[in-house]
């Protein structure tokens, strides 16, 4: 049986791609953050799935949770770690406070650095010949190579996470260990909802009516959003992949975003712009 630990495991693709691993035969070490999610999702979930409480910004408890999993899978190791937690902070850079900038790269940084350092012996990057070699999956998102307007702190966020995916798959050459970064566009997930929240914390800046555009482009994207059950099933076939690849786009327009990633800087700097001058 393979081990298997996602991190977010309570909601949108944490949930979905532990959902994916269960069917398929695999235990699945999911992290939540409170005892009323971790009773929930063994309900939901069965016996194969282990629920580890800890919130990524606590580096204690995730080397607690990675001493527990150890316990449980002995020599057999961890074959997959999912870098799956974060939260979008949105809003103009020039009002967004240094507090919310920071609890963001705490989280969709700093936590997957914490994380895949805690877990990374039980995916073979050891001496010890006799720990299987694992792979590490990082979800990343099309934010992480395309910087748009008042997704500043998220942008940045996921930049440094595709950063830092490039070092740790050289450096991990060494164990044998893989690293492989997901990026997902529009997805069906909570994520919308927290986004136009944050949109409408700045109505008297002078970005207000562009933000109002910005809520709708929010609706709008949402409505043409694949599900997220796509994104567990890649993260799956990610994981049976004997060579896979380095990086998977998933996104329901995905020709145009190649295209746009492939355009000079000024030119996305106008298509991405246009609505601001109104």
């Amino acid at each position: 049986m393979k081990n298997i630990v996602i991190t977010g495991a309570s909601s949108g693709i944490g949930l979905a791609t532990a959902q994916v691993f269960l069917k398929n035969g695999c235990r699945v070490f999911g992290s939540v953050r409170s005892e009323k999610d971790a009773a929930r999702l063994k309900s939901e979930l069965g016996d194969n799935f282990v629920p580890l409480i800890f919130d990524v910004t606590n580096g204690a408890d995730v080397l607690a949770a990675a001493e527990k999993v150890k316990q449980i899978v002995g020599k057999n190791g961890v074959a997959v770690l999912v870098n799956n937690a974060g939260i979008a902070v949105s809003g103009p850079l020039q009002h967004l406070d240094i507090q919310e900038l920071t609890q963001q790269l705490d989280i969709n940084v700093l936590g997957v650095h914490r994380v895949t350092q805690a877990f990374l012996p039980l995916l073979g990057a050891t001496r010890d010949p006799s720990v299987p070699k694992g792979k590490i999956i990082n979800i990343s998102s099309v934010n992480g190579f395309l910087s748009t307007p008042f997704m500043g702190a998220y942008c940045a966020s996921k930049a440094a996470l595709e950063a830092m995916s490039d070092i740790l798959r050289r450096e991990l050459t060494a164990f044998g260990v893989q690293v492989v970064v997901v990026q997902p566009g529009p997805i069906k997930t909570p994520i919308w909802e927290k986004a136009r929240q944050n949109i409408n914390l700045y109505p008297e800046t002078e970005y207000a009516n562009a933000l109002k555009m910005s809520a709708a482009r929010i609706n709008a994207t949402e409505a043409s959003a694949i599900a997220v059950e796509k994104v567990g099933d890649l993260i799956f076939r990610i994981s049976e992949m004997r060579r896979p690849k380095t990086r998977y786009l998933i996104t329901p327009n995905r020709f145009l975003i190649q295209i746009v990633r492939r355009l000079p800087t000024k030119w996305v700097d106008f298509l991405l712009t246009a609505s601001l001058k109104k």
